[in-house]
Formats: structure tokens, C-alpha cells, sequence
């Protein structure tokens, strides 16, 4: 029997074919009976002991196919804020190949905890969704000209049965005290999924009309750096689960009358969720194009290199 003061545990977990290594994060909540700050310095208030963890690939009838086990690590110390830093510790396996929807339609990853301290079980399921596609005019480690006659090109639009993001990733470098420091900033296009409704195909043009402004607009001032150096366009591809859209969403556009955060887990709250990717990577600027990112009127004050 859950009594009202027993823990709620939370579980965050996130697969991805392109993995060779998976985590799960497991937490709980605490009633405090001193001051709540000072409980969160405490790592016995945040974990469970003795928890056992696996993730089960299940046909669509309930039968096993395969069966892996997670134990116990320490991740990197996390950042010094309200709760404790350390230890910080997750749930790993590793050797299992994620199998997506495209191989066979009717299958299903299952994540089952029992945690003896509340002698409860926490179970959430996921779909793997397939790799997805990229309809663009470029490939992996060309050199785009943001003057050219024919632009370079992304098309995108969603898909029937995952939700869909495109991503256009600027790498660049940050030179901060006579080091340099890596940096990107993104531009995401995020669809839902249509469940079967035509969608409608849209494009996103990576020209000079489209480029510089956002680099003004999303690179922040900050006076100590000094120089700037451009290093890479990423395009990023992602068909995500339903499940993992709507929490996102939810964080992002959530108002007030929200009472409960979304979940997909039974016996707890949080998300176990999956996302599959394709990239383009090692994307460079022309000559002409670094020019006017270093000289042009609208990018000049970032400080980038023309070389």
C-alpha cells in the first residue's frame, strides 16, 4: 500500500539508435521535515537503493524478445546549484542494438524499475522511430555560397507517424582570455506528427538574406570575447516519439492552469522516450560568404575571422 509520505519516484530516460551507450536517470521526491534547501544537499534524499532496472524488447502479443540490465554508475559531478553535486549517479547498459519501427512495425521497448525501499514498480514503454531523411541540395562537407544563383536549399514538412524537427547548427569558436571555447546556436523547425493527414512540404533557403541576420540576432554580446572563428553548418534531421514531443512542448509553451507536469510513466512521473537522427555535417562558407560575415555591415561587430 503507496502511503501519501512515501517518495514519488522520477524517471528521465532517452534512447537513440545511434547510442552504443544508454542511461536512465532515477530520482525521487522528498517531504522534508527541516528546511527543503538543506534536505536537497543531501544525496540520500535524492536516491533510491538497491533498484533494479532493465529494458525489455517486447513483440505486440507481450512476448520478450530480448532483455538487458542497467547498473549503477557515477556520472561527472554536476554543476553547484540547489541540490548536492555529487555523487551524481545514473543508470547504464550498453550491447543492445535498438531496433526501429521500419524493421518490424509491432514492436515495443519496455522500461520496468522495482524499487524495494516502497516495493513499487515503475513502467513506461517506447517506440524507436525510424532514421529520417534529409531533402536538401547539399552534402556533407561542401562549401555553400550564400550569394549564389541556385541557394542551397532544405525542405521539410512532418511526418505520419512521429513528430519531426530540422535543424540548422552553427559551430562556431569563441576566444575568451587567449582560449578558445566551442559554441553553436540552432534554428529549429518542429512538426508534429499527421497520423495519417496529408502535410504539407515547406523549405527553408540557407542564403545571405536568411544567414547573417540570425547570426546577429542569436550570437549574444559578450564584451570579453575577442575574436570569433567560424568552423561548420550541421543539418540535423529527428523523428522523436509522440510522448517526447509533447513534454518538450509542454516546458516551452505550458501556461499557469498546468497543474501536472506531462508524463509517460506508470508507478512515478517523468519520460522514457526515443528519438532517431540523421546529420550533414563538415558544411563550410565559401570565401565570398566569410567576407561579408567578417566585413558586412550586419555581422562585423562578432568578431569573426575571415579565415
Amino acid at each position: 500500500m503507496i502511503h501519501y509520505s512515501d517518495p514519488t519516484p522520477i524517471v528521465y530516460g532517452i534512447l537513440c539508435p545511434d547510442d552504443s551507450i544508454h542511461h536512465i536517470r532515477l530520482t525521487k521526491s522528498f517531504i522534508s521535515e527541516s528546511s527543503p534547501w538543506d534536505e536537497a544537499k543531501i544525496p540520500d534524499s535524492q536516491y533510491f537503493k538497491n533498484v533494479t532496472i532493465q529494458l525489455e524488447l517486447r513483440s505486440d502479443n507481450g512476448s520478450v524478445i530480448e532483455r538487458v540490465h542497467f547498473v549503477e554508475v557515477v556520472g561527472n559531478e554536476k554543476e553547484d546549484g540547489v541540490f548536492f553535486t555529487e555523487p551524481n549517479i545514473l543508470y547504464q547498459t550498453r550491447g543492445i542494438t535498438l531496433m526501429p519501427t521500419y524493421v518490424h512495425p509491432k514492436i515495443h521497448y519496455y522500461l520496468t524499475i522495482y524499487i524495494p525501499a516502497i516495493d513499487q514498480s515503475v513502467i513506461a514503454e517506447t517506440l524507436i522511430p525510424p532514421r529520417p531523411g534529409i531533402r536538401t541540395n547539399i552534402r556533407a562537407n561542401d562549401q555553400i555560397n550564400l550569394f549564389g544563383l541556385v541557394p542551397t536549399y532544405v525542405i521539410y514538412g512532418a511526418n505520419a507517424n512521429f513528430s519531426k524537427n530540422i535543424s540548422i547548427i552553427i559551430n562556431y569558436l569563441d576566444k575568451i582570455d587567449r582560449q578558445w571555447l566551442d559554441k553553436t546556436i540552432a534554428y529549429t523547425i518542429q512538426r508534429g506528427a499527421t497520423y495519417g493527414q496529408p502535410s504539407v512540404s515547406d523549405s527553408l533557403h540557407l542564403s545571405a538574406s536568411w544567414f547573417y541576420p540570425f547570426m546577429k540576432n542569436r550570437i549574444p554580446d559578450d564584451p570579453r570575447v575577442t575574436h570569433r572563428q567560424f568552423k561548420s553548418i550541421t543539418i540535423r534531421s529527428q523523428l522523436i516519439d509522440q510522448a517526447y514531443y509533447e513534454y518538450f512542448a509542454s516546458l516551452h509553451y505550458r501556461s499557469d492552469l498546468f497543474e501536472n507536469m506531462l508524463s509517460n510513466i506508470e508507478g512515478g512521473i517523468g519520460l522514457f522516450a526515443a528519438y532517431s537522427k540523421t546529420e550533414k555535417t563538415g558544411i563550410t562558407l565559401s570565401q565570398q560568404s566569410m567576407d561579408s560575415l567578417a566585413l558586412g555591415s550586419i555581422t562585423k561587430h562578432l568578431k569573426f575571422s575571415r579565415w
